[in-house]
């Protein structure tokens, strides 16, 4: 990690840099933009989908997109419920060790 994007613990708590605060700040904009950007995305492709899958197009190339369109397929799923019910999920059921995580969330901004 850059020397520039410390990040100090005084008395127990997390002290940045005004290097990493205004990175974050930049950061959270660009989180905001690409959250509107990503939805509009998606409502872009599930039209081009529903127009693709109703003319029978499988695939669309451009300079900007490539999308191909694949059948739709079964998958088979398990029902826990049933399992539980059953006494069946304990007896099959274990537990693995699973990383931890940092999740980053933004505060709403006050006006």
């Amino acid at each position: 990690m850059s020397e520039k994007y410390e990040v100090i613990v005084e008395d127990g708590h997390l002290v940045i840099t005004d290097e990493v605060a205004d990175l974050l700040r930049r950061a959270r904009m660009l989180d905001a933009t690409i959250k509107s950007l990503s939805k509009d995305r998606d409502a872009i492709i599930k039209t081009m989908k529903d127009v693709m899958d109703k003319n029978g197009i499988d695939s669309f190339k451009s300079d900007i997109v490539n999308i191909n369109r694949t059948a739709t397929t079964m998958k088979e799923e398990v029902n826990i419920d049933k399992l539980k019910k059953d006494g069946l999920y304990e007896k099959y059921c274990y537990h693995v060790p699973s990383g931890g995580t940092l999740r980053v969330t933004y505060p709403k901004e006050k006006k």
